[in-house]
Protein backbone atom coordinates (compact mmCIF):
# COMPACT_ATOMS: atom_id res chain seq x y z
CA UNK A 1 0.00 0.00 0.00
CA UNK A 2 0.88 3.30 -0.44
CA UNK A 3 1.89 6.70 2.23
CA UNK A 4 -0.87 8.13 0.57
CA UNK A 5 -3.53 5.39 1.35
CA UNK A 6 -1.50 4.84 4.59
CA UNK A 7 -2.66 8.51 5.48
CA UNK A 8 -6.21 7.98 4.27
CA UNK A 9 -6.83 5.25 6.25
CA UNK A 10 -5.53 6.18 9.51
CA UNK A 11 -6.67 9.42 10.33
CA UNK A 12 -9.10 9.97 12.73
CA UNK A 13 -11.59 12.67 12.19
CA UNK A 14 -14.50 14.33 14.02
CA UNK A 15 -17.74 15.93 12.80
CA UNK A 16 -20.37 18.55 14.54
CA UNK A 17 -23.27 18.26 16.15
CA UNK A 18 -26.72 15.72 15.85
CA UNK A 19 -26.53 14.39 12.55
CA UNK A 20 -29.74 16.26 10.43
CA UNK A 21 -32.32 14.51 9.00
CA UNK A 22 -32.11 11.05 11.68
CA UNK A 23 -35.55 10.37 12.01
CA UNK A 24 -34.84 9.90 15.59
CA UNK A 25 -32.53 11.09 17.88
CA UNK A 26 -29.55 7.98 17.89
CA UNK A 27 -28.15 9.50 20.77
CA UNK A 28 -31.39 9.93 22.97
CA UNK A 29 -31.63 6.17 21.84
CA UNK A 30 -28.06 5.32 22.68
CA UNK A 31 -28.23 6.69 26.06
CA UNK A 32 -31.85 4.72 26.74
CA UNK A 33 -30.58 1.52 25.66
CA UNK A 34 -27.41 1.95 27.88
CA UNK A 35 -29.68 2.37 30.83
CA UNK A 36 -31.79 -0.28 30.08
CA UNK A 37 -29.08 -3.08 30.05
CA UNK A 38 -26.02 -3.64 31.31
CA UNK A 39 -24.82 -6.08 28.93
CA UNK A 40 -25.19 -3.38 26.53
CA UNK A 41 -21.90 -2.09 24.93
CA UNK A 42 -20.61 0.40 27.24
CA UNK A 43 -20.03 3.83 26.01
CA UNK A 44 -17.37 6.04 27.35
CA UNK A 45 -16.89 9.58 26.89
CA UNK A 46 -13.02 9.65 26.36
CA UNK A 47 -12.17 9.68 22.39
CA UNK A 48 -9.58 7.52 23.14
CA UNK A 49 -10.45 4.76 20.42
CA UNK A 50 -9.68 2.22 23.01
CA UNK A 51 -11.84 3.06 25.10
CA UNK A 52 -14.95 2.47 22.47
CA UNK A 53 -16.36 -0.53 21.11
CA UNK A 54 -15.29 -0.44 17.56
CA UNK A 55 -17.80 -1.03 14.18
CA UNK A 56 -16.47 -2.27 10.83
CA UNK A 57 -18.78 -0.97 8.01
CA UNK A 58 -18.62 -2.00 4.27
CA UNK A 59 -20.23 0.16 1.14
CA UNK A 60 -19.80 3.61 3.36
CA UNK A 61 -19.44 6.29 0.21
CA UNK A 62 -23.30 7.09 -0.33
CA UNK A 63 -26.72 6.09 1.96
CA UNK A 64 -27.40 3.67 4.06
CA UNK A 65 -23.63 2.40 4.68
CA UNK A 66 -22.25 6.38 5.01
CA UNK A 67 -25.76 7.09 7.30
CA UNK A 68 -24.93 4.27 9.29
CA UNK A 69 -20.99 5.32 9.81
CA UNK A 70 -22.22 8.30 11.22
CA UNK A 71 -25.18 6.90 13.37
CA UNK A 72 -22.46 4.87 15.00
CA UNK A 73 -20.16 7.44 15.46
CA UNK A 74 -22.88 9.98 16.88
CA UNK A 75 -23.53 6.91 19.16
CA UNK A 76 -19.95 6.76 20.70
CA UNK A 77 -18.36 4.06 18.83
CA UNK A 78 -15.45 4.04 17.18
CA UNK A 79 -16.06 3.61 13.16
CA UNK A 80 -14.28 2.00 10.58
CA UNK A 81 -16.34 2.88 7.61
CA UNK A 82 -14.73 1.09 4.43
CA UNK A 83 -15.24 2.07 0.73
CA UNK A 84 -13.76 0.67 -2.14
CA UNK A 85 -11.78 3.26 -4.72
CA UNK A 86 -11.09 5.84 -1.95
CA UNK A 87 -8.17 7.30 -4.21
CA UNK A 88 -10.34 7.36 -7.71
CA UNK A 89 -14.36 7.04 -8.01
CA UNK A 90 -15.17 7.46 -3.92
CA UNK A 91 -12.21 10.12 -3.35
CA UNK A 92 -15.09 12.76 -3.21
CA UNK A 93 -17.73 10.64 -0.58
CA UNK A 94 -14.44 10.17 1.57
CA UNK A 95 -13.81 13.73 1.49
CA UNK A 96 -17.48 14.46 2.12
CA UNK A 97 -17.72 11.88 4.98
CA UNK A 98 -14.49 14.00 6.61
CA UNK A 99 -16.06 17.18 6.27
CA UNK A 100 -19.29 15.81 7.78
CA UNK A 101 -18.02 15.22 10.93
CA UNK A 102 -15.01 17.57 11.05
CA UNK A 103 -15.51 19.41 14.23
CA UNK A 104 -17.17 17.21 16.92
CA UNK A 105 -15.85 14.85 18.96
CA UNK A 106 -16.23 10.93 16.76
CA UNK A 107 -13.74 8.57 16.14
CA UNK A 108 -14.22 7.60 12.72
CA UNK A 109 -11.27 5.84 10.07
CA UNK A 110 -11.84 5.43 6.59
CA UNK A 111 -10.57 2.40 5.22
CA UNK A 112 -9.83 1.41 1.93
CA UNK A 113 -11.76 -2.34 1.04
CA UNK A 114 -12.98 -3.91 -2.30
CA UNK A 115 -15.25 -6.30 -0.86
CA UNK A 116 -14.92 -8.98 -4.20
CA UNK A 117 -11.30 -8.65 -3.61
CA UNK A 118 -9.68 -10.61 -1.23
CA UNK A 119 -5.96 -8.81 -1.92
CA UNK A 120 -8.22 -5.45 -0.71
CA UNK A 121 -9.44 -7.36 2.30
CA UNK A 122 -6.56 -8.07 3.70
CA UNK A 123 -4.77 -4.61 3.23
CA UNK A 124 -8.17 -3.58 4.81
CA UNK A 125 -8.05 -5.49 7.80
CA UNK A 126 -4.06 -4.84 8.48
CA UNK A 127 -4.78 -1.37 8.25
CA UNK A 128 -7.57 -1.54 10.90
CA UNK A 129 -5.81 -3.55 13.29
CA UNK A 130 -2.89 -0.27 13.22
CA UNK A 131 -6.34 1.71 14.81
CA UNK A 132 -7.42 -0.83 16.87
CA UNK A 133 -5.28 -4.05 17.22
CA UNK A 134 -7.42 -6.66 16.47
CA UNK A 135 -10.84 -5.58 17.95
CA UNK A 136 -13.71 -5.25 16.67
CA UNK A 137 -16.86 -5.68 18.24
CA UNK A 138 -19.90 -5.18 15.38
CA UNK A 139 -19.32 -6.02 11.43
CA UNK A 140 -21.99 -4.62 9.15
CA UNK A 141 -22.55 -6.19 5.89
CA UNK A 142 -23.92 -3.52 3.73
CA UNK A 143 -22.05 -2.85 0.51
CA UNK A 144 -24.22 -4.64 -2.60
CA UNK A 145 -25.41 -3.97 -5.90
CA UNK A 146 -28.75 -4.17 -7.78
CA UNK A 147 -28.72 -5.32 -11.71
CA UNK A 148 -31.94 -5.17 -12.94
CA UNK A 149 -32.83 -7.66 -16.00
CA UNK A 150 -34.91 -10.40 -17.09
CA UNK A 151 -32.79 -13.48 -15.54
CA UNK A 152 -32.54 -15.18 -19.43
CA UNK A 153 -31.24 -12.07 -20.15
CA UNK A 154 -28.57 -11.56 -17.71
CA UNK A 155 -25.35 -12.28 -18.83
CA UNK A 156 -23.21 -15.06 -16.74
CA UNK A 157 -20.63 -11.88 -15.71
CA UNK A 158 -23.89 -9.89 -14.56
CA UNK A 159 -24.68 -12.76 -11.95
CA UNK A 160 -21.79 -13.46 -11.03
CA UNK A 161 -21.28 -9.56 -10.26
CA UNK A 162 -24.33 -9.42 -8.81
CA UNK A 163 -23.00 -12.61 -5.82
CA UNK A 164 -19.59 -11.64 -5.84
CA UNK A 165 -20.31 -8.32 -3.98
CA UNK A 166 -23.78 -9.12 -2.30
CA UNK A 167 -22.96 -12.93 -1.35
CA UNK A 168 -18.74 -13.22 -1.48
CA UNK A 169 -17.83 -10.48 -0.30
CA UNK A 170 -19.72 -10.73 2.82
CA UNK A 171 -18.31 -14.09 3.41
CA UNK A 172 -14.71 -12.62 2.71
CA UNK A 173 -15.75 -10.47 5.59
CA UNK A 174 -16.63 -12.67 8.05
CA UNK A 175 -13.64 -14.91 7.06
CA UNK A 176 -11.46 -11.55 8.20
CA UNK A 177 -13.13 -10.63 11.25
CA UNK A 178 -14.67 -13.93 12.84
CA UNK A 179 -11.45 -15.03 13.84
CA UNK A 180 -11.19 -12.12 16.42
CA UNK A 181 -14.27 -12.19 17.10
CA UNK A 182 -14.00 -15.69 18.35
CA UNK A 183 -10.72 -15.09 20.05
CA UNK A 184 -12.10 -12.41 22.02
CA UNK A 185 -15.90 -15.12 22.79
CA UNK A 186 -17.85 -12.20 21.95
CA UNK A 187 -18.97 -9.95 18.80
CA UNK A 188 -22.09 -9.35 16.27
CA UNK A 189 -22.36 -9.49 12.37
CA UNK A 190 -25.03 -7.18 10.90
CA UNK A 191 -25.91 -8.77 7.75
CA UNK A 192 -27.97 -6.19 5.07
CA UNK A 193 -30.54 -7.88 3.59
CA UNK A 194 -33.76 -6.70 1.82
CA UNK A 195 -37.36 -7.74 1.39
CA UNK A 196 -36.38 -9.35 -1.67
CA UNK A 197 -34.20 -11.95 0.36
CA UNK A 198 -37.76 -13.40 0.91
CA UNK A 199 -40.58 -12.13 -1.43
CA UNK A 200 -38.42 -12.39 -5.40
CA UNK A 201 -40.05 -9.51 -7.55
CA UNK A 202 -40.67 -9.32 -10.98
CA UNK A 203 -37.28 -8.19 -12.97
CA UNK A 204 -35.05 -8.47 -10.50
CA UNK A 205 -34.71 -11.81 -10.23
CA UNK A 206 -30.95 -11.83 -9.86
CA UNK A 207 -30.95 -9.42 -6.86
CA UNK A 208 -33.31 -11.92 -5.48
CA UNK A 209 -31.47 -14.58 -5.80
CA UNK A 210 -28.24 -12.95 -4.08
CA UNK A 211 -30.16 -11.86 -1.28
CA UNK A 212 -31.98 -14.84 -0.63
CA UNK A 213 -28.92 -16.40 -0.04
CA UNK A 214 -27.60 -14.04 2.32
CA UNK A 215 -30.77 -14.88 4.20
CA UNK A 216 -29.74 -18.81 4.29
CA UNK A 217 -26.12 -18.37 4.59
CA UNK A 218 -26.81 -15.71 7.50
CA UNK A 219 -28.67 -19.05 9.05
CA UNK A 220 -26.25 -20.60 8.54
CA UNK A 221 -23.19 -18.67 10.41
CA UNK A 222 -25.94 -17.92 13.47
CA UNK A 223 -25.62 -22.06 13.69
CA UNK A 224 -22.14 -22.02 13.63
CA UNK A 225 -20.89 -19.04 15.01
CA UNK A 226 -23.48 -18.68 18.35
CA UNK A 227 -21.08 -21.25 20.41
CA UNK A 228 -18.30 -18.66 20.17
CA UNK A 229 -20.11 -16.03 21.56
CA UNK A 230 -21.01 -14.31 17.89
CA UNK A 231 -24.87 -13.23 17.26
CA UNK A 232 -25.39 -13.07 13.63
CA UNK A 233 -28.38 -10.97 12.57
CA UNK A 234 -30.33 -10.26 9.79
CA UNK A 235 -31.79 -6.33 9.08
CA UNK A 236 -34.04 -6.55 5.86
CA UNK A 237 -34.91 -3.22 5.18
CA UNK A 238 -38.00 -1.63 2.74
CA UNK A 239 -37.65 0.53 -0.28
CA UNK A 240 -34.87 2.82 0.80
CA UNK A 241 -33.89 6.50 -1.05
CA UNK A 242 -30.57 5.60 -2.33
CA UNK A 243 -28.18 5.39 -4.92
CA UNK A 244 -28.19 1.71 -5.62
CA UNK A 245 -30.97 2.60 -8.29
CA UNK A 246 -28.82 5.33 -9.94
CA UNK A 247 -26.04 2.51 -10.23
CA UNK A 248 -28.69 0.04 -11.09
CA UNK A 249 -29.84 1.82 -14.09
CA UNK A 250 -26.28 1.93 -15.64
CA UNK A 251 -26.07 -1.90 -14.65
CA UNK A 252 -28.85 -2.06 -17.26
CA UNK A 253 -28.01 0.25 -19.90
CA UNK A 254 -24.86 -1.93 -19.47
CA UNK A 255 -26.81 -5.08 -20.08
CA UNK A 256 -28.80 -3.86 -22.94
CA UNK A 257 -25.82 -2.43 -24.54
CA UNK A 258 -24.59 -6.00 -24.60
CA UNK A 259 -27.20 -7.22 -26.24
CA UNK A 260 -27.92 -7.65 -30.25
CA UNK A 261 -31.27 -5.33 -30.49
CA UNK A 262 -32.09 -7.53 -33.61
CA UNK A 263 -31.97 -10.82 -31.89
CA UNK A 264 -35.36 -12.52 -31.22
CA UNK A 265 -34.60 -12.64 -27.65
CA UNK A 266 -34.18 -8.79 -26.82
CA UNK A 267 -37.43 -8.52 -28.77
CA UNK A 268 -39.03 -10.92 -26.46
CA UNK A 269 -38.25 -8.89 -23.53
CA UNK A 270 -38.89 -5.41 -25.16
CA UNK A 271 -41.92 -4.56 -22.44
CA UNK A 272 -40.25 -5.99 -19.72
CA UNK A 273 -37.38 -3.94 -19.67
CA UNK A 274 -40.05 -0.92 -19.90
CA UNK A 275 -41.24 -2.29 -16.72
CA UNK A 276 -38.07 -2.21 -15.15
CA UNK A 277 -37.60 1.51 -16.22
CA UNK A 278 -40.74 2.32 -14.43
CA UNK A 279 -39.72 0.20 -11.31
CA UNK A 280 -36.71 2.82 -10.79
CA UNK A 281 -38.95 5.49 -10.86
CA UNK A 282 -41.02 3.44 -7.86
CA UNK A 283 -38.75 5.76 -4.65
CA UNK A 284 -41.36 8.44 -3.99
CA UNK A 285 -42.45 7.29 -0.58
CA UNK A 286 -39.32 5.23 0.07
CA UNK A 287 -37.23 5.65 3.14
CA UNK A 288 -34.44 7.88 4.14
CA UNK A 289 -31.68 5.51 4.95
CA UNK A 290 -30.61 7.34 8.18
CA UNK A 291 -33.95 5.69 9.13
CA UNK A 292 -32.50 2.33 8.21
CA UNK A 293 -28.62 3.62 9.76
CA UNK A 294 -31.27 4.04 13.14
CA UNK A 295 -32.26 0.60 13.29
CA UNK A 296 -28.69 -1.04 12.82
CA UNK A 297 -27.87 1.25 15.64
CA UNK A 298 -30.43 -0.21 17.49
CA UNK A 299 -30.21 -3.93 16.94
CA UNK A 300 -26.31 -3.07 18.05
CA UNK A 301 -27.62 -0.90 21.16
CA UNK A 302 -29.48 -4.24 22.38
CA UNK A 303 -28.12 -6.30 25.18
CA UNK A 304 -26.59 -10.22 24.00
CA UNK A 305 -29.18 -12.26 23.46
CA UNK A 306 -32.25 -10.27 22.94
CA UNK A 307 -30.71 -9.33 19.63
CA UNK A 308 -34.11 -10.43 16.93
CA UNK A 309 -32.44 -13.01 13.96
CA UNK A 310 -34.19 -10.86 12.03
CA UNK A 311 -35.39 -7.30 12.13
CA UNK A 312 -37.64 -6.18 9.60
CA UNK A 313 -38.29 -2.01 9.66
CA UNK A 314 -41.13 -0.97 7.74
CA UNK A 315 -43.21 -2.97 5.20
CA UNK A 316 -44.85 -6.27 7.17
CA UNK A 317 -45.07 -9.38 4.56
CA UNK A 318 -41.49 -10.57 4.93
CA UNK A 319 -42.11 -10.28 8.53
CA UNK A 320 -44.74 -12.73 8.24
CA UNK A 321 -42.90 -14.88 6.08
CA UNK A 322 -39.98 -14.77 8.19
CA UNK A 323 -41.97 -15.90 11.03
CA UNK A 324 -43.15 -19.04 8.97
CA UNK A 325 -39.91 -19.96 7.74
CA UNK A 326 -38.38 -19.61 11.33
CA UNK A 327 -41.41 -22.09 12.79
CA UNK A 328 -40.63 -25.14 9.70
CA UNK A 329 -37.07 -24.65 10.27
CA UNK A 330 -36.70 -25.15 13.78
CA UNK A 331 -39.18 -28.25 13.23
CA UNK A 332 -36.37 -29.65 10.55
CA UNK A 333 -33.81 -28.72 13.09
CA UNK A 334 -35.31 -30.39 16.12
CA UNK A 335 -36.44 -33.44 14.37
CA UNK A 336 -32.66 -34.46 12.50
CA UNK A 337 -29.08 -34.86 13.72
CA UNK A 338 -28.36 -30.90 14.12
CA UNK A 339 -30.82 -30.51 17.13
CA UNK A 340 -27.76 -29.48 19.58
CA UNK A 341 -28.88 -26.28 17.41
CA UNK A 342 -32.72 -25.96 17.96
CA UNK A 343 -32.48 -23.34 20.68
CA UNK A 344 -31.60 -20.99 18.22
CA UNK A 345 -34.54 -19.27 17.21
CA UNK A 346 -34.53 -18.00 13.60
Amino acid sequence: MTDTKRTRRDFLIAGAGVLAGLTLSLETRAQQLRTESTEAPEIKESNTSSDRPVVLITGTSTDIGRATALAFAQAGWHTLASMRDVQSRNEAAATDLTQAVQDADLAIDILEIDVTDEASVTQGMAAASQVDGDRINALVNNAAILVPFPVELASPDSMARSFDTNVYGSQRMVRAVAPLMRDRNDGLIINVSSGSGRVTVPLLGTSSATKHALESWSDALRYKLNPFGIEVVVIQPSDTRTNILANAQRYLDQELAALAPSSSTYAAYTKHVAHIETYMEFVDDAAEPESVAAAILDIALQPKGDRPPRTRPGGQLPARINKVAASVQQQVIENGPFSDWSQLSL
